[in-house]
């Protein structure tokens, strides 16, 4: 990275990507996860919606799970999807 914002942004990303495998969780289903339902949620505020959308939270993992025994498209919105990692949450 160019900048030292920047390397403290991609350390943050490398380490949720890591703490996913940590888990057993494909990291590219578990951002997908992340990202379908943490806008418009009261993470700030509510802790818990934070510690539910953590790779070791049960939600993550039966709801990451769920997705790979129905063979969908978990992230259909490719676009977005790079859209919004372009745009990290602030």
């Amino acid at each position: 990275s160019d900048s030292v914002k920047g390397a403290e942004s991609s350390g943050y990303v490398y380490s949720i990507i890591e703490t996913a495998k940590a888990n057993q969780i494909d990291p590219y289903k578990y951002l997908c996860f992340v990202f379908k339902n943490m806008p418009g949620s009261d993470y700030i505020r509510n802790r818990e919606v934070i510690e539910n959308l953590m790779p070791w939270s049960r939600q993550a993992q039966e709801n990451v799970s769920k997705e790979d025994r129905d063979h969908s498209s978990f992230c259909a919105d490719h676009d977005l999807f790079l859209l919004i990692l372009q745009h990290p949450f602030t």
